[in-house]
């Protein structure tokens, strides 16, 4: 067991500890909320992972053409993920209109139980 100097030596250790293994898990496509910041609270989906920050969008205040950076200790992260999103990204089709359908079925809970939200049909097509 390691010693410590002081209490805050031994919280600084603690939430490094518990902070990897939870921020480490953060994909693209997975929902997300805002735990400091202006934007606390504000839900997002993730469109990009950039080295220690993440891209994120909401297609309101912040678009997929501007994306928000954030810390990732800054957000706390859900079990909720677009899967789809990945190819609406790599197939150059995501839009603002496309996050905010995602977000908005996310957070009504209409996937209570599932880890996945599935991209209705139409979007993949066009």
């Amino acid at each position: 067991m390691a010693k410590f100097s002081s209490a805050a030596e031994r919280h600084s250790s603690f939430m490094n500890s518990a902070d990897t293994s939870s921020q480490s898990d953060i994909q693209v496509g997975q929902l997300v909320r805002s735990k400091a910041g202006r934007d606390n609270g504000q839900y997002y989906l993730v469109i990009a992972l950039e080295g220690s920050r993440v891209l994120v969008a909401d297609g309101y205040r912040r678009r997929v053409a501007n994306p928000k950076k954030k810390n990732r200790q800054h957000l706390q992260i859900s079990h909720q993920v677009a899967a789809d999103l990945i190819i609406l990204i790599e197939h150059d089709r995501l839009t603002d209109e496309v996050i905010r359908a995602y977000l908005n079925n996310m957070q009504k809970g209409e996937n209570a139980g599932k880890e996945e939200f599935q991209c209705p049909n139409k979007m993949l097509s066009k």
